[in-house]
C-alpha cells in the first residue's frame, strides 16, 4: 500500500539534488537571469502552456509580493492580442520544460525580430533547445522520464521548475534588500501579514519610511542592470 506515493516523495527529492547540480558552477549565468529581472523597467510577464503554466502563476505572484510590476500571460494568449501589451522595457519568462512550446518559440521569433525587443528569459528542462537558443539568460534542469508520473503526466519537470521559481525569487529579495516591512506593505493580509507584523523592523527600509519616501530615489534601469549583475555574481559565489 502506498508504494508509489513514497516513491514519489524519493523521486521529489532526487530531482531537487538535480537542479543543485544543473546550476552548479553557472554563478554568470545565475546572475544575468536575476539581474534582468532586477534592472526591469517595465513589467516582468512570466508565461507559459499546461503544467508549466502553474510556474508562471506562482512566478508572477511572488514577484509582485516583492514589489515588482509583474503579471502572467497564457502563452495561447500572445498571438490574439496581447503582443500589443509588451513594452521593450519589459522582462519575459518563458518557461517550459521541452523549451519546444510552438506558442513561445513562435513569441521568441516575434519579439526578436521588433527594433527595440524586449528581453527574454527561459526556465526549460533542456539548455539547447530552441527556446534556451532564443533566450538572452536561461536557467535549465534537465529530469528524466522516470521522474513523471507513468513516464508521462508532468512531476519531476514541474519539481524542477517550482525549485527554479523559488531560487530566483529569493535571489531577487536578496538582491532588492526586501524587509518583513516591505512584505508586510504588499501582502497585509492572512498568516503572511500576521507573521510580516510580528517581523517588522528587522532591518533594511521599512514600509512606513517607504511611503514617507525617505528613501533613495531609484535609479535608471540600464545602471540598475549592471549593478545587480554585479551584486548577483557575488551573492551567487557566496
Amino acid at each position: 500500500m502506498a508504494g508509489a506515493f513514497y516513491r514519489s516523495l524519493r523521486a521529489d527529492q532526487e530531482v531537487v539534488a538535480r537542479a543543485v547540480c544543473a546550476l552548479r558552477g553557472r554563478e554568470e549565468r545565475v546572475a544575468s537571469f536575476v539581474a534582468a529581472l532586477h534592472g526591469c523597467g517595465g513589467t516582468i510577464l512570466p508565461t507559459a502552456l499546461g503544467k508549466s503554466a502553474a510556474a508562471a502563476i506562482r512566478l508572477a505572484s511572488s514577484l509582485r509580493a516583492l514589489g515588482a510590476r509583474a503579471h502572467w500571460v497564457h502563452a495561447a494568449e500572445w498571438s490574439h492580442g496581447d503582443l500589443g501589451a509588451v513594452r521593450a522595457d519589459d522582462v519575459l519568462v518563458c518557461i517550459s520544460n521541452s523549451g519546444r512550446t510552438a506558442e513561445l518559440l513562435a513569441l521568441a521569433v516575434e519579439l526578436r525580430a521588433r527594433p527595440r525587443p524586449p528581453t527574454l528569459l527561459a526556465i526549460t528542462g533542456d539548455e539547447r533547445s530552441p527556446l534556451a537558443q532564443l533566450a538572452c539568460a536561461e536557467l535549465a534542469c534537465p529530469v528524466p522520464s522516470q521522474h513523471e508520473i507513468l513516464g508521462l503526466i508532468p512531476a519531476g519537470s514541474a519539481i524542477a521548475q517550482d525549485v527554479l521559481v523559488n531560487a530566483v525569487v529569493a535571489q531577487l529579495a536578496e538582491l532588492r534588500r526586501t524587509t518583513a516591512a516591505d512584505v508586510m506593505a504588499t501582502h497585509p493580509g492572512g498568516a503572511i501579514g500576521e507573521a510580516a507584523r510580528r517581523t517588522r523592523g528587522a532591518g533594511g527600509v521599512s514600509a512606513d519610511a517607504a511611503r514617507d519616501g525617505d528613501v533613495v530615489p531609484r535609479e535608471g534601469s540600464q545602471h540598475r542592470a549592471r549593478a545587480a549583475r554585479d551584486d548577483a555574481g557575488r551573492a551567487s559565489r557566496a
